[in-house]
């Protein structure tokens, strides 16, 4: 499904990625594994084309960073459900608002995002609060809200970049079982982590990074 090319950017400042190759497979759930600041969130980062290579190239299905253009980009994020860290939600909305943007913009019908937001919401176990302010919630309903949204649109491939991050261990364990329910129907999971405790007893492939490269245990 993604391919890397000796992928490298370059910021200039040392936070960067060099020379990665490796694939990742449709259906998979594959752990990228490093200390902060080595480099998995640039990897991640390609994969969505919010930046483009400056040497090598990654191809993700039919998509290719040595040609694509902007209108693709946009097309290929509409198959992508991207997790962070800090939830990234519209803190002024409701829980019902923010999951069902992604099919506002992409001009969903009103009985459609209502059956869609409904169905999803009820499925991270957020239903009941549907009419709340995202900004009233604790960190664990923020990222199961930001899990819903990232999935509402149906997606191939979720990015998940430390979505545990800020999260007590009962919460980031929530998280990390929706994912791998999300996995289990179907969808692709790429899941940036270093919080090694939550992952140790699974046997989902393994990508280590050190300083912006691939590393061999």
């Amino acid at each position: 499904m993604i391919e890397c090319s000796k992928l490298t950017v370059n910021f200039g400042n040392g936070e960067g990625i060099r020379n990665i190759t490796t694939r990742f497979y449709e259906g998979d759930f594959t752990l990228l594994l490093g200390p902060t600041g080595c480099g998995k969130s640039t990897l991640m980062r390609v994969m969505y084309m919010d930046i483009l290579p400056s040497k090598g190239y990654i191809s993700i299905r039919n998509w290719d960073s040595r040609k694509i253009s902007k209108r693709q980009i946009l097309k290929l994020r509409r198959g992508i459900g991207i997790i962070f860290q800090d939830f990234r939600l519209i803190e002024n909305l409701s829980v019902f608002e923010n999951v069902a943007l992604p099919l506002i913009m992409t001009g969903h019908s009103r009985k459609s995002i209502l059956e869609r937001v409904s169905v999803i919401l009820d499925e991270v176990g957020l239903l009941e609060t549907w009419r709340q302010k995202a900004g009233s919630l604790s960190g664990g309903e923020k990222q199961r809200v930001a899990i819903a949204r990232a999935i509402v649109k149906k997606p191939f491939l979720v990015l998940a970049d430390e979505p545990t991050g800020n999260l007590d261990p009962e919460a980031a364990n929530t998280v990390f079982e929706l994912l791998k329910k999300i996995n289990a129907l179907g969808t692709s999971v790429i899941m940036a982590t270093h919080n090694y405790t939550l992952i140790e007893d699974t046997d989902y492939r393994r990508i280590y990074m050190e300083n912006g490269s691939l590393v061999d245990l």
